[in-house]
């Protein structure tokens, strides 16, 4: 059985948003028991820099973020925003 959580964002920095949003994306794909994934979380989390293998994973998750907040019929629209303008920002 699986509960729905919703989060609501709210910051007055876009970036912090989307950011957040990243965050939240990554903690939702990643699987708690495989170091691999904790370890890049944990890099785009707190450090400055990443590992390639892991600044290509990055890219795959903005990827499938930006997917999802186009039209395309195959997007899944896991986030909402108040308005367009705040959307298109983040």
């Amino acid at each position: 059985m699986y509960t729905v959580c919703r989060f609501h964002l709210n910051d007055v920095d876009n970036e912090v948003i989307s950011r957040d949003i990243v965050l939240l994306d990554i903690i939702s794909h990643i699987d708690a028991d495989n170091i691999s994934d904790v370890e890049f979380l944990w890099d785009v989390w707190y450090n400055m820099t990443l590992t390639r293998p892991h600044y290509e994973r990055l890219k795959v998750t903005l990827k499938r973020l930006l997917d999802r907040t186009t039209n395309s019929p195959a997007a899944t629209r896991r986030w909402s925003f108040g308005d367009h303008i705040t959307e298109t920002r983040v």
